[in-house]
């Protein structure tokens, strides 16, 4: 089996990276949900980066400027990055179950309301709902590798 896994290594080493430090940041983001008793905060950080990927293929529409591989990705990290620190900061002062229930229902329905005229956005939201780590290149790596620095940091 290690055998296996090392003959692959020149061919899929960035997806066995990626593998790994995006299994670290959901694990610990995972943990650290559970601590903290936000259970349905995971649906909403991960509706909100969603949200993040519609914003910017609905920007990249406008402006072509904007249409580069790893623009979705670097925003909808941040976004989720923002919004999982927010509901740590704040969601425990105004309910947390209040706070959670309108960032899923506000990054659901705005992925829709961006991309309702646009077939190729939602083509790209339900890609990004169904896909791999099998085409990871070095931009997904160093993606995952900031994200996991920044919530490791806070």
């Amino acid at each position: 089996m290690i055998d296996a896994f090392l003959q692959t290594w020149e061919l899929f080493a960035h997806t066995y990276l990626a593998a790994w430090l995006a299994a670290l940041l959901l694990g610990l983001c995972g943990l650290t949900l559970v601590v903290r008793n936000h259970i349905f905060a995971g649906i909403a950080v991960s509706q909100s980066s969603l949200f993040g990927v519609a914003i910017c293929v609905w920007l990249a529409e406008r402006w072509s400027w904007l249409d580069h591989r790893s623009f979705p990705a670097t925003v909808s990290v941040l976004v989720g990055t923002v919004v999982m620190v927010t509901l740590f900061r704040y969601g425990s002062r105004n309910g947390t179950e209040n706070v959670t229930g309108w960032v899923f229902l506000l990054s659901s329905s705005g992925i829709f309301v961006l991309l309702s005229k646009s077939a190729m956005g939602l083509q790209e939201i339900q890609g990004r709902l169904t896909s791999s780590l099998i085409g990871a290149d070095k931009t997904d790596v160093m993606i995952l590798s900031l994200a996991l620095v920044v919530l490791a940091s806070t």
